[in-house]
C-alpha cells in the first residue's frame, strides 16, 4: 500500500492516519527519485498464478483496496466464501505485519509477513515459501536475521520517527 502511495501520490489530502506511517511516507517522498517512481508504478497490484495445487492469489489488503486488512482470522465459512469469491485455492494477502497462515478444508490463507517492520514481536524479515505440487501445499514460515542496530541508527540519522526504529530492533511496536 505505500508503494502506491508513492508511486501515484494518493493520500495526500486525505486525513491523516493513525502512527507513523504518514511521516515515513513524507520522508520517502523527499528522497526517492524520479526513477524508483516509475519503477514503482510498474510493480502489478495483484499476482494470479495457476500452479500444480490449484490457482494462487496474492495482493496487499483486500482484493480492492491496498490500505484495508482482510480478516484472516474470521470463521471457517468466512474464509471458504473469499476463496471461493476470489477463485483460488491459495489466498496471499499482505497488510497487518504478522505472519500467518490457516488451512481451511481444501485451501489456504496466508499473510507472509512484513520484511521491512515485522509486528509478530520478533525482529527481523518475514517470508513465506510455498511448496505446490498437485497433491500437497507445504507453507514454511521465516525470519532472515539482519543487523537491527545499524537500521535502527540508520533511521534516527534520516529523522525518521524514534518509534520505528524500536520497532525494528523489537518486532513490535513500542
Amino acid at each position: 500500500a505505500a508503494d502506491e502511495r508513492i508511486a501515484f501520490d494518493f493520500a495526500r489530502d486525505a486525513l491523516p492516519r493513525e502512527g507513523v506511517a504518514d511521516a515515513t511516507l513524507e520522508w520517502t517522498r523527499t528522497v526517492i527519485e524520479p526513477r524508483q517512481v516509475e519503477f514503482l508504478r510498474q510493480l502489478p497490484v495483484q499476482l494470479r498464478l495457476n500452479t500444480p495445487a490449484g490457482r494462487v492469489r496474492c495482493f496487499h489488503g483486500t482484493p480492492t483496496q491496498p490500505s484495508q486488512r482482510l480478516n484472516l482470522n474470521q470463521d471457517t465459512l468466512g474464509i471458504i466464501k473469499l476463496l471461493e469469491a476470489q477463485r483460488c485455492r491459495i489466498l496471499v494477502a499482505g497488510g497487518s505485519h504478522v505472519p500467518y497462515y490457516r488451512e481451511v478444508q481444501s485451501g489456504w490463507v496466508i499473510n507472509p509477513g512484513s520484511v521491512g517492520l515485522s509486528l509478530n514481536g520478533e525482529p527481523g524479515a518475514d517470508y513465506a515459501l510455498l511448496r505446490l505440487s498437485t497433491d500437497k501445499v507445504e507453507v514454511v514460515m521465516g525470519k532472515a536475521e539482519y543487523d537491527f542496530a545499524a537500521v535502527a541508527f540508520d533511521i534516527i540519522a534520516w529523522g525518521l520517527p524514534a518509534m520505528i526504529a524500536e520497532a525494528i530492533q523489537r518486532g513490535r511496536m513500542p
